[in-house]
């Protein structure tokens, strides 16, 4: 199963009711966990071939904004965010084999295809060569994959140093009890002389 040669031609959000647009696929589920992809809208794709097109949408933003950025084209609102896509030069790949049955690759690609997967952040156009491969076999990324962890600076030790700890006093639970302890007896005789 493959999506190698077909790229993103067109995106259109719409309410759960309407038919897709004639020669698009509806994400429905998702790949990860196979739930609903959306709820009271649906995201209609259109698939095209690659090697029929220099352009194709290669970036997917959700905008809080009703206006999308310069650039980015609207494809509709989900949960009150703003879907926007940008077109850009379709990657061309040497030494791939870009025919295929028209019907065989509709018939793979929605099993391929999850909302998660259509909103990554997408890659600088050197590495779009790769996004397909990458696709196909990463179909779920974890959000923080890829974040270099770093300790801040100030709470680095110099090499060699060991830490010290010598003002922790640890403390039994009866020196709490002594040092905090409260009868509540004026709030007691309050009480009481309200009855």
């Amino acid at each position: 199963q493959s999506n190698e040669n077909h790229v993103l031609g067109d995106i259109v959000i719409q309410n759960e009711k309407e038919q897709p647009p004639t020669g698009y696929m509806l994400i429905e589920h998702t790949v990860d966990t196979d739930e609903k992809a959306t709820r009271k809208k649906q995201i209609c794709i259109r698939l095209i071939p690659k090697n029929s097109t220099s352009q194709a949408i290669n970036k997917l933003i959700f905008s809080r904004s009703k206006r999308p950025p310069p650039q980015f084209t609207p494809a509709g609102e989900i949960n009150n965010l703003l879907l926007c896509y940008k077109f850009g030069p379709v990657p061309q790949t040497v030494g791939m084999n870009t025919t295929s049955e028209p019907g065989a690759a509709k018939s793979e690609l929605p099993s391929l295809i999850s909302l998660q997967n259509s909103i990554q952040p997408s890659p600088q156009p050197s590495n779009l060569g790769s996004v397909n491969k990458q696709l196909n076999n990463n179909i779920y990324t974890h959000p923080l994959s890829g974040v270099p962890f770093q300790v801040n600076s100030k709470y680095v030790l110099s090499s060699g140093s060991a830490t010290v700890a010598n003002d922790i006093h640890y403390r039994s639970y009866t020196d709490i009890n002594n040092e905090y302890y409260y009868s509540f007896a004026l709030e007691r005789s309050t009480v009481n002389k309200g009855l």
